[in-house]
């Protein structure tokens, strides 16, 4: 059973021919004669409980795949609002995730043929560019400064997309700094007011850089008189994603 289910089976020339006739009945004899050796043999013979089990069983499982398919297709050209029922919205997103990852097993090449997440994906700027994204949710991954975004497109589905997020912080210098782009700001404890010939820029790093050098860069500003503050070191990415 777990060789007749199993989806990274190789194909036999056999899968691909289909019997015109039904099975026949036919005693087989546990004797022969001699003469009989080389005579053609009976091309039908009693099926096995085994084998009967199997072909119940293949023809259940095609039953429940053409009933899948059929709700699939109706779903698609009826889909659940998600401000009226998220629970059924979000199971029928399950079903289409199902749907698409089995395709993809059984022939990837296949789906690029149809429209839905392999048709959007060839023309992926340009779709995302024109389509309302409404943010469901914001995930942290392992790579520094990547970010994983849940959002629900116009065709009401939803797709999760990586977001680059570089690290932004403010430098309030006393003397006039190269490499940063200078802004005013509303600094806190009021030091806008107290320092208003100081100099602030803001300064914008790949979060992977930032955090390799971040000792660095708070030993310098701590033993640098030039140096008032620095702002905005710990502020998250997701809030920085929220906020801008």
């Amino acid at each position: 059973m777990k060789e007749l289910n199993s989806i990274f089976k190789q194909k036999k020339l056999t899968d691909f021919i289909k019997v015109k006739r039904p099975y026949k009945l036919l005693p087989i004899s546990s004797e022969q004669n001699i003469e009989d050796l080389g005579k053609p043999k009976a091309k039908f013979r009693a099926l096995t409980e085994t084998e009967k089990k199997a072909i119940e069983d293949r023809k259940e499982k095609e039953r429940q795949a053409e009933e899948e398919k059929k709700r699939l297709e109706e779903e698609e050209r009826n889909p659940i609002a998600i401000e009226d029922d998220f629970q059924g919205w979000l199971k029928c997103q399950k079903r289409f995730w199902r749907k698409y990852r089995k395709q993809r097993k059984i022939d990837p090449m296949a789906l690029m043929k149809n429209t839905g997440v392999f048709s959007m994906m060839k023309n992926f700027d340009q779709y995302f560019l024109n389509s309302t994204l409404q943010i469901l949710q914001i995930q942290s991954t392992t790579i520094p400064g990547i970010l994983k975004l849940w959002v629900r497109l116009e065709n009401n589905l939803m797709y999760s997309i990586n977001l680059k997020v570089n690290r932004k912080f403010y430098i309030n210098s006393k003397v006039p700094q190269d490499g940063g782009v200078r802004v005013t700001r509303t600094l806190p404890r009021e030091r806008s007011i107290k320092f208003r010939q100081y100099h602030l820029y803001q300064i914008e790093q790949n979060e992977k850089t930032f955090v390799e050098t971040l000792g660095d860069l708070v030993h310098y500003h701590i033993s640098n008189t030039n140096i008032d503050g620095v702002f905005e070191t710990h502020v998250p990415l997701d809030f920085r994603v929220i906020l801008e």
